[in-house]
């Protein structure tokens, strides 16, 4: 998701306003409900848990001056770095776990129901893992946004609240 707030404050006064009620990035210890880096021309902000979920919201976007008034560039949705990581464990899986699920599966039916002698102790791994590590990282693309559905509007209006933005 993407949008526009534009805030009728300076781009000091937003960053400075920013920076005061978010915490650092990688804060245990805190009571501000948002952590991140507000830095002179962009930001990265994420709200806080106690708990740490791979599909959680990030909030980024660019300052912009614009004769007296800032505007944000911003983006929602999953860390690019967690995302791309779930894409290539998808392409993996389905490269090295379907070459292994299809061999194992060859293994299996070759005997035309009667199994081979000695019957691999393992070969029921490669029927079922793979199948298992491609649902697990295709549900967590698909299904990520579902675990946290409240965080963006969170976001949103926090940083509209501080540094006194309207959405465009």
């Amino acid at each position: 998701m993407t949008f526009d707030l534009i805030s009728p404050l300076p781009l000091a006064e937003c960053v400075r306003r920013l920076r005061a009620a978010t915490d650092s990035g990688f804060a245990i210890a805190g009571s501000k409900p948002v952590l991140g880096a507000v830095g002179d021309t962009s930001i990265r902000l994420r709200r806080r848990s106690f708990y740490r979920h791979t599909a959680q919201y990030w909030l980024s976007g660019q300052f912009i001056e614009e004769g007296g008034e800032t505007r944000l560039h911003c983006t929602v949705g999953m860390h690019p770095f967690m995302r791309t990581l779930l894409e290539y464990w998808v392409g993996a899986v389905m490269l090295g776990g379907g070459y292994v699920f299809l061999r194992a599966a060859r293994m299996f039916f070759a005997a035309h129901g009667a199994l081979p002698d000695p019957w691999p102790d393992y070969l029921w791994l490669g029927l079922v893992l793979p199948p298992l590590f491609l649902g697990f990282g295709v549900v967590l693309l698909v299904f990520g946004d579902q675990l946290s559905p409240d965080e963006p509007r969170f976001l949103v209006e926090f940083v509209a609240r501080t540094i006194e933005a309207v959405e465009v």
